[in-house]
């Protein structure tokens, strides 16, 4: 599908969640008015809530819980609104916390830690059940996201344990139903410190660039180009060998190219004989038909796939593109032994989406039968012999 400025979707979505991650607020901007202008709201809100999830989850729980609100209101939302969320986002600290969570709670088939026998006065059904909340209390959370594998069979009771653990408003605007969500919810609970206040706004120098943009038709709106790095996997031009060229689709050699789009199919509507598709052309194409712009200027849209000679996608190099440096605030190991951890499970990208590759990578039984030699009594206080020399 092609947006209003004849972008690919895929790409202009891949395009958002780069700049933000980059810290490149007015690309993210611009992106962010591409699928405005396009009327693609759906896929807007989509792609702000799984850039904080992957890439900021943790460190930006109070930019999420605004965004909830906005979306929950009764209010329509802004274009200004939907901007603003999307630049604050960009100037948000990162972390990783998601990505090491899932990533361990895949590949841990043995015991990473245990408990300390502290106090729990919530009752409790099991002795799982009691493990986890002590590693919640620890603030033990690669432990406490492996104790949780088989409790989220019943989702309604692991959300009176999560809450149990802390109370806050996040753990009930938060759905619960990917495993990269639930891996952000038993974050939180072990978080020590308090969400940080987020202010959302449009910086001046933002807006400035959006009143200049709004006055552009044609080519000359189509200011940036798509960024290569963010292709990789998540854009059909990221799955395809890189002899493979999408320029052609960006020709729009007939008003059918255009059709999907909310924005062209309301405009194609008035195309009802020569004259009105005389007039359509000069309203939307008035610099020139897209097949006749400049290499330039089709390459900002349109290009060679990514992918080099035999190469299929690879889960190493996808996560080194996003994440590398993305430190996990609740999980000391981090991206690198995520990596590591990844690698020895085979993990493959698969779908089209990191979401998608984890979701299809867990198989719960056999993790959960991993765990039937955990030791889930408390470890007490160890007090190792010293041999002074």
């Amino acid at each position: 599908m092609l947006t209003r400025n004849l972008y690919r979707l895929d790409e202009v979505k891949a395009a958002l969640s780069w700049s933000i991650k980059s810290r490149r607020d007015k690309e993210a901007a611009f992106w962010t008015q591409e699928l405005l202008d396009s009327e693609l709201y759906e896929d807007l809100f989509q792609t702000l809530q799984s850039t904080w999830l992957w890439l900021y989850g943790l460190q930006a729980v109070d930019w999420y819980l605004q965004f909830s609100a906005m979306m929950e209101s009764a209010e329509p939302v802004t274009e200004e609104e939907m901007i603003g969320f999307a630049c604050s986002l960009a100037l948000c600290k990162k972390d990783a916390s998601v990505l090491a969570l899932v990533s361990y709670g895949l590949a841990d088939m043995k015991e990473p830690d245990r408990v300390s026998p502290v106090v729990i006065k919530a009752s409790t059904n099991t002795e799982l059940e009691l493990s986890f909340l002590r590693a919640c209390k620890q603030g033990k959370a690669r432990l406490a996201f492996d104790l949780a594998r088989p409790l989220w069979s019943d989702s309604h009771r692991m959300d009176i344990l999560l809450k149990t653990a802390r109370q806050h408003p996040f753990l009930d605007t938060l759905k619960k139903e990917t495993w990269a969500e639930r891996a952000v919810a038993v974050g939180f609970v072990c978080m020590m410190e308090k969400p940080k206040p987020i202010q959302i706004k449009i910086p001046d120098y933002v807006s400035s660039l959006l009143q200049e943009w709004s006055s552009l038709k044609g080519k000359a709106r189509r200011v940036y180009t798509i960024p290569h790095d963010s292709l990789y996997f998540i854009t059909k031009r990221g799955r395809q060998k890189n002899t493979i060229s999408s320029r052609k689709e960006g020709w729009v050699t007939s008003l059918d190219a255009l059709r999907g789009c909310p924005f062209w199919n309301a405009a194609i509507e008035t195309v009802v004989d020569d004259e009105t598709k005389e007039s359509f052309y000069e309203t939307y194409f008035p610099d020139d038909i897209p097949d006749e712009w400049s290499l330039e200027d089709q390459r900002k849209s349109h290009g060679f796939a990514v992918l080099i000679g035999d190469e299929t996608p690879n889960a190493e190099k996808f996560l080194r593109k996003w994440f590398y440096g993305v430190e996990a605030c609740v999980a000391w190991m981090g991206v690198a032994d995520s990596l590591r951890l990844l690698e020895r499970v085979n993990f493959e990208l698969t779908g089209e989406s990191l979401n998608d590759s984890f979701e299809s990578a867990y198989i719960v039984e056999p993790l959960i039968e991993a765990m039937n030699s955990w030791h889930l009594t408390p470890v007490k206080m160890r007090v190792k012999e010293i041999i002074i020399i």
